[in-house]
């Protein structure tokens, strides 16, 4: 497989975290091979985080076996994105629709769907050629990076840095994966289309990571958002935790800033100590029955 070079354009490799693992014999799809999930009490419904989630996976199955079928699975995932694709006054975004915790209310969209729609199309454009998919991504980038104040994924912070938002709150408590999802693509946006704005865009975001690391922390492990509820934070599952060191060694990849390695290697060693583990799923459970 081809390997993660920051000094290429990105597009060319696959997505720098592999997702293929999560493509099982079990996979929900529709009658069209487009992922769903089943959400029990809410029904099974289209997720387009989920969906970019699976592409993004059979992009690295076709770049790791070159066959027609993991590539013809990847654009008719690439193709449900421009679809989909709802327009704005300022570009498209990619809706939700059904209602989900803390008040997103139908139809609602994220900067971590947008996000991975943006990878997938602009690896559907490399492939193809077909400007049918940069012209969406273009368009899909343009709400990425909107203002949040009107009505944006990007939330322009007091210390210059910008927090790409997953899910809408006022004030917004900026979700660690969901944000570096959103530079990644940012940042591979920026590469493919040349554009200056859009690289000073992502490397404010990637300083927000680098400004805020220390508040992500609790010390034993890592948080999932900047929200708190009284004394208790948003502390991370173990999947997101892990999901945050795999993060965390791109960005540090990408950019070559250390930090990002020293965190990346810290959560590690939070998460390989039995004691750490056991007490972040106590303060999970604990945070639950308070919230």
């Amino acid at each position: 497989m081809a390997k993660f070079d920051p000094d290429n354009t990105p597009v060319n490799w696959p997505y720098p975290i592999n997702f293929s693992g999560d493509i099982t014999p079990d996979l929900l799809t529709d009658s069209n091979g487009i992922p769903m999930i089943d959400y029990a009490n809410l029904g099974v419904h289209y997720n387009p985080w989920f969906i970019g989630h699976i592409a993004l996976g059979y992009h690295n199955n076709w770049i790791l076996k070159q066959g027609k079928a993991e590539l013809d699975l990847f654009l008719k995932i690439a193709d449900w994105f421009v679809r989909e694709a709802v327009i704005t006054d300022t570009g498209v975004v990619w809706e939700y629709h059904f209602d989900y915790f803390g008040g997103q209310n139908k139809p609602w969209r994220s900067g971590l769907s947008q996000a991975h729609g943006i990878s997938t199309l602009l690896r559907a454009a490399t492939i193809t050629g077909d400007n049918k998919y940069d012209k969406y991504a273009k368009s899909a980038v343009a709400e990425l990076v909107k203002p949040y104040s009107d009505g944006g994924m990007a939330f322009h912070r007091e210390d210059g840095t910008v927090s790409f938002e997953e899910y809408f709150y006022d004030p917004p408590y900026s979700v660690l994966n969901g944000h570096i999802f959103s530079s990644i693509a940012c940042w591979e946006a920026a590469r493919y289309f040349e554009e200056e704005s859009l690289k000073k865009m992502a490397e404010l975001a990637f300083d927000f990571v680098e400004n805020q690391l220390p508040d992500y922390d609790m010390g034993f492990w890592s948080k999932y958002s900047l929200k708190k509820t009284g004394r208790i934070d948003d502390i991370a599952s173990s999947h997101y935790h892990d999901v945050h060191i795999t993060q965390l060694n791109v960005l540090y990849k990408i950019t070559g800033k250390k930090v990002f390695n020293t965190y990346s290697d810290l959560f590690y060693k939070n998460q390989s100590n039995p004691l750490n583990r056991k007490r972040a799923l106590l303060y999970k459970i604990v945070a639950k029955l308070i919230g």
